[in-house]
């Protein structure tokens, strides 16, 4: 059967059945409509409904859901109901939303959190939920003012895992609460000092290259230095990627003193101060014993880095001191 014809049968049906007194009023279709109670009425699908008309007509969907009145049922409506409306098309049709309000999932975060502190099992420092159950989103009714409850909840400390039953009231006399199972485990989050760029191997780290940044504690390794102070000031002993960790391996005192550099020799006695120029044969951060050559007498002799480029000798030079030739 042609659509045409079809749409024929639909408004020559409904001209029959419209009553005259209600065929003077003008109805307007109402493509969408959001729903804020359990029951569809009749003017949630026609505008300008003649008084006395607007009833129950169905139940109301899912919060969040919607049912779609095409132009059979429309038809079928104004027959039913002695409605004077009749379909412009064949796609006419009436959207229905039930409007709905999800419950918010930081409040059953922190639900979470009072329940586990109740059982003085809180753990110290900022805490985070990790759930196991990806899809928490709970839709409510528009007109019912969230309310839930945690029942049957348990907590392993040691493992930081938790467990129990989300109650969500819906709000209405007589109405089944919604019931659903919660697990999950809380992770403790710190502050981590990590390289705010790409830096190479010798570069002595400043408080410029450090940037914060909030991490699991389980992610922290024994070997992660956690404090900046323990970083600024340090060398780094290989290339370091942007955002990464840095562990006490990564990191060194810097080298005041490179191989095959010029540096000073300072000898000091209770009397007097020598200075003269040496080269030296090993690198060295502050207080490393060295090897360094005399530049003058070409005779080794062993110093400790004092400064930048500055190496102090013993008085008694004859105790450290290597014949070159011997090397």
């Amino acid at each position: 059967m042609k659509l045409t014809t079809l749409l024929g049968l639909i408004l020559s049906g409904f001209v029959f059945c419209a009553s005259p007194s209600v065929a003077e009023e003008t109805l307007t279709l109402r493509p969408t409509s959001q729903i804020e109670r359990s029951t569809i009425r009749l003017s949630d699908v026609f505008d300008a409904l003649p008084a006395g008309k607007d009833i129950d007509i169905a139940v109301a969907p899912a919060p969040g859901k919607s049912v779609t009145y095409d132009t059979r049922v429309l038809a079928q409506l104004a027959r039913q109901h002695g409605l004077n409306w009749q379909p412009q098309s064949m796609v006419d049709k009436s959207v229905l939303t039930r409007a709905a309000t999800a419950l918010p999932l930081d409040r059953i975060e922190q639900a979470v959190l009072d329940k586990v502190a109740e059982k003085n099992a809180l753990p110290s420092g900022t805490t985070e939920v990790l759930w196991d159950n990806k899809n928490l989103n709970i839709l409510l009714p528009a007109e019912v003012a969230p309310d839930f409850s945690l029942v049957n909840f348990t907590y392993d400390q040691q493992n930081n895992r938790f467990r129990g039953e989300l109650v969500v009231q819906m709000g209405q006399t007589g109405a089944t609460p919604i019931t659903k199972p919660l697990s999950g485990r809380l992770i403790v989050k710190r502050m981590v000092p990590v390289l705010a760029k790409h830096l190479t191997a010798g570069t002595v780290v400043g408080a410029r290259d450090l940037m914060l940044v909030s991490v699991g504690q389980e992610q922290i390794g024994i070997d992660v230095l956690t404090a900046e102070s323990a970083i600024i000031g340090q060398e780094l002993r290989h290339d370091h990627a942007e955002g990464q960790f840095v562990r006490t391996r990564d990191v060194a005192p810097p080298r005041l003193v490179t191989r095959g550099a010029l540096v000073t020799l300072r000898v000091e006695t209770p009397l007097m101060q020598i200075t003269t120029q040496g080269r030296a044969l090993q690198d060295g951060a502050k207080g490393d014993v060295i090897r360094v050559t005399n530049t003058q007498s070409n005779r080794v002799i062993e110093g400790v880095i004092e400064a930048d480029g500055i190496v102090r000798v013993p008085a008694l030079q004859k105790i450290a001191a290597i014949d070159s030739q011997k090397e």
